[in-house]
Parts: structure tokens; C-alpha cells; sequence
């Protein structure tokens, strides 16, 4: 970011140059200042979804192998937070900024699962997950704005049918 700015002294004013030696110009001068900040802070995004899935299991000895699918439907999105403007100034994120829902977004996993009774199972998938549509609004925007997950779920399942 860089800003004109006016120096008045009566005296001198003194400056470091690139060999970073101080220098003294008397009077009024002008020039250019380079200067940058840091700003940090961290949006939230909340996605309300209904998940429908597809999984295949497969028994192999003392362990089970997992595959599965998933799409997760997005009811509702909410967004709180901050970003940089065109012009380098902080504003609040609102609503209009970005879509009320966003489509749907597909999953896909793998896994084991082992045996801790002769009912009850603990699983671990690995996951990948993404956005099928901009969570932004892009008309409005000169970039679109989507998300990938990946991760590890933890599960517990028990077969409620006797065999």
C-alpha cells in the first residue's frame, strides 16, 4: 500500500537510505511511503445439510474394507466474518455477499471397520469432500469461492438384526 505523504520541519528531517545510511534534507519535502499492515482474523462458515449415502462393505477376516458415496444437500448456509475490499479497507461479510444455499456436495470415503462384539463394530474412514457450486455470489464477485474437505471419520455401529 503506498501513501503520499508531507513532511514540515523546521529544522531537518532525516531518513535512512538503501545503504542504510541516515541522511538529512532540510525543509519542506514530499514523498512516497511504503507502508503494510497485518490483519488476521478468521470467518466462519455454517452449512446445514441432510446427507444421503451409499456404502459397501466387505468382511475380510478380523477386519471389514468400507467404500462409499455421498452426497450432502444443503439446506442453508450462514457466513460471519471479514475481508479486504477493493480498496484495502476491512468490511463485515453479510448475506448478499454469498448464496443462501449451495446445491449439493459429493463425498466420497474409505475405510476398515473392526469387530468389538459379536454386534457392535468401530470404523475409520478417510474422506474427500467438495463443493459442486460457488458458495459466493460470483455475479457480484470478480472470483468464485468453493471448499474442499478431507479428513478422518470415527464410527461405532451395531447390527440390531440377529443372525
Amino acid at each position: 500500500q503506498k501513501e503520499t505523504i508531507q513532511v514540515r520541519s523546521d529544522s531537518a528531517f532525516f531518513y535512512t537510505d538503501q545503504n542504510q545510511q541516515k541522511r538529512y534534507l532540510p525543509g519542506e519535502k514530499s514523498g512516497t511511503q511504503i507502508t503494510s499492515r497485518q490483519v488476521r482474523h478468521y470467518n466462519t462458515y455454517t452449512y446445514y445439510s441432510i446427507p444421503i449415502g451409499l456404502q459397501y462393505q466387505v468382511c475380510r477376516g478380523k477386519f471389514d474394507l468400507k467404500a462409499g458415496a455421498s452426497a450432502f444437500f444443503n439446506l442453508q448456509q450462514r457466513v460471519e466474518g471479514r475481508f479486504l475490499n477493493q480498496n484495502q479497507e476491512i468490511e463485515e461479510l453479510t448475506a448478499q455477499n454469498f448464496r443462501g444455499r449451495i446445491a449439493w456436495s459429493p463425498q466420497l470415503n474409505l475405510g476398515l471397520a473392526f469387530p468389538i462384539s459379536t454386534k457392535s463394530k468401530v470404523g475409520l474412514d478417510l474422506f474427500y469432500r467438495w463443493q459442486s457450486a460457488p458458495i459466493n455470489e460470483s455475479q457480484q464477485d470478480d472470483f468464485e469461492q468453493r471448499y474442499r474437505w478431507y479428513g478422518a471419520q470415527l464410527s461405532v455401529s451395531r447390527n440390531l438384526y440377529s443372525k
